[in-house]
């Protein structure tokens, strides 16, 4: 893992340099309510932190350090592999 790299990422965010999130996933079932679409189960492909997201709600509210970051990334590697399954 590129350490430096995510220190980086992670100072930025801190700094609110950046707070977007670009999330890339495939739709597995989804219902219309309204003008709204409501998505009940997807495969996700990537998360991304952006400067400007396509969705403007997609922001980064607050960071945790960067051992706990790495922690929750770890979590999130072995969600997606078992759900890939």
């Amino acid at each position: 893992m590129d350490k430096p790299r995510a220190r980086s990422v992670l100072a930025m965010v801190k700094s609110k340099l950046v707070d977007g999130l670009s999330i890339g996933f495939r739709t597995k079932a989804s219902t219309t309510q309204g003008r709204n679409r409501v998505i009940s189960a997807l495969d996700l492909a990537e998360i991304s932190v952006v400067r400007n997201p396509a969705h403007p709600r997609a922001r980064i509210t607050s960071a945790k350090n960067y051992d706990a970051a790495l922690a929750v990334a770890a979590i999130i590697r072995r969600f997606a592999a078992a759900s890939s399954n």
